[in-house]
């Protein structure tokens, strides 16, 4: 019975305390349109700890999000979240966000230059710094071609 009372007195609902840490990433690269659209989602509570712990200042994601606590999250995925072609970092726009109860989704988008793609790498180490078992999915749509890979802390890159 004290093991239950200290745990809900930590975790007050299982909504911020989950056994599993995980990111979701879907992206479509149409180089017919010269462009890389892509969506994270992340726990809530994660993507929080993560910012506060980085930037040691106390964040809130709600319908309401302020201007300064999007700007801190944005500068996080930045920080753990690139992709480059042909070894040339690219930058990333941010579109929109969705926000509910357990999760944040953030869309972005890249324009690419040039119609032709050689080598597209992807790094991704979002959360990883703040969860030792942190697992990102991609999930990435180049033209009708559909693959699927797990990132972890050890190997957080993928080529295609």
């Amino acid at each position: 019975m004290l093991i239950l009372t200290i745990f809900f007195s930590i975790c007050p609902t299982l909504a911020f305390c989950h056994p599993v840490h995980v990111s979701i990433t879907n992206m479509d690269i149409k180089t017919t349109e010269k462009l890389i659209e892509f969506s994270i989602k992340v726990f809530t509570n994660d993507i929080e700890s993560a910012v506060v712990r980085k930037y040691k200042t106390e964040i809130s994601i709600c319908d309401t999000i302020k201007h300064k606590d999007l700007s801190l999250v944005l500068k996080y995925i930045n920080s753990t979240f690139q992709i480059y072609l042909n070894s040339q970092k690219l930058p990333i726009s941010f579109v929109d966000k969705k926000i509910s109860d357990n999760y944040f989704l953030l869309y972005f988008k890249i324009d690419l230059e040039k119609k032709d793609r050689y080598g597209i790498k992807l790094t991704n180490s979002l959360l990883m710094d703040t969860f030792p078992d942190q697992q990102n999915l991609v999930i990435v749509n180049l033209n009708g071609d559909e693959k699927g890979y797990s990132l972890t802390r050890k190997d957080h890159e993928i080529e295609f």
